[in-house]
């Protein structure tokens, strides 16, 4: 069976811009409700990382903006903006395991079920706590890294195809600054 030939730069075009559009708005949606839910409990970092990830979409929807005017430099743009946020996200999950509250733990109520299994792992409920905790924040990392750096990757896949169908040009090599 014959290999499938791909899809035509205006298609691969077509569908960067469209995954942009998603997931710009949908980054900077969520990024401006995290920000203000975490400055209404006063939670500097997260509202931080809330305006981060909003501007982050906001850079992906200005790429899509420059790419649907013609304008190459626009790429360049949903992949910083994927970089910005995982690096904002890596940030924030650094700090974040820094500021352990261990009054979090009286917050908890264990049943004696989950006390027993505590004891029997030689933990205290401290240890547990912070070690769910930590476990969070590396989950929230590597799951940002895989999103964040896989969209990325495809933007940086894209990028001769997004030049070619801005281009007109769809043969021949291309060469890419």
């Amino acid at each position: 069976m014959p290999a499938k030939p791909p899809p035509p730069p205006a298609q691969i075009l077509a569908r960067v811009t469209r995954t942009a559009v998603f997931n710009g708005r949908l980054q900077f949606g969520a990024g401006v409700a995290m920000a203000l839910v975490n400055a209404l409990n006063q939670v500097g970092s997260g509202a931080i990382l809330g305006c981060l990830i909003s501007g982050a979409g906001a850079l992906q929807l200005h790429g899509r903006t420059q790419l649907h005017a013609g304008d190459y430099l626009g790429h360049r743009w949903l992949i910083r903006s994927q970089l910005l946020l995982l690096g904002a996200v890596f940030i924030f999950c650094a700090v974040q395991m820094g500021r352990f509250d261990p009054a979090l733990v009286e917050q908890i109520e264990f049943t004696a079920k989950q006390t027993a299994a505590l004891e029997q792992a030689n933990l205290t409920k401290e240890q547990a706590v912070h070690g769910a905790y930590i476990l969070g924040l590396v989950l929230l990392g590597l799951f940002s890294l895989l999103y964040q750096g896989a969209l990325a990757l495809y933007y940086w896949l894209k990028r001769e195809a997004v030049a070619r169908a801005l281009t007109g040009d769809d043969a021949g090599e291309l060469t890419l600054h």
